[in-house]
């Protein structure tokens, strides 16, 4: 019987720096990547990949982000699993049940899909760089989480990842 992987959701801030191979995000990946992790990017991950080609706001990061979608699979292994109709109101509710709890501050309507469609995914760990998801009440959007119906997330950056693995 094959072990079955344990999943990581991967965010738009932490694909930027992993396709971009920033050393800490590479070794984070690395480490996970050893211990039989798999790789995941949500829709919603991938709606802001594809938003930033289509920005005039940072042309950079809009033909980084263009080059960078292909490699996902290719270059790093990372599934892209995508939700049913179904599932896509079901992330839609939680993600707005965490936003009207306040338990989000200042974070932007996006991430809020992100952790709600990672937990949906069955990911233990989201793996980011956006400093306002790190500060947040993990004990507290877990509990909104599982009263939801959805598994109990953890949100870590790469330095906690390369504390822990």
């Amino acid at each position: 019987m094959a072990l079955q992987k344990r999943l990581i959701a991967l965010d738009y801030s932490f694909l930027l720096l992993l396709g971009a191979g920033e050393s800490q995000s590479v070794d984070a990946y690395d480490r996970l990547d050893a211990r039989n992790f798999g790789f995941i990017a949500t829709d919603t991950t991938l709606q802001e990949l594809a938003g930033a080609i289509d920005t005039d706001e940072a042309p950079f990061t809009g033909q980084f982000a263009h080059n960078l979608i292909p490699r996902l699979g290719r270059d790093f292994g990372i599934q892209t699993p995508g939700h049913s109709a179904a599932k896509h109101r079901i992330a839609l509710e939680i993600s707005k049940k965490l936003r009207i709890e306040g338990l989000l501050r200042d974070s932007h309507e996006t991430e809020a899909l992100v952790i709600a469609e990672a937990s949906l995914l069955g990911c233990q760990l989201l793996l980011t760089c956006a400093l306002p998801l790190l500060g947040l009440d993990s004990r507290q959007i877990n509990l909104a989480l599982i009263e939801s119906d959805a598994l109990a997330i953890e949100i870590v950056d790469s330095a906690q990842v390369i504390r822990r693995f």
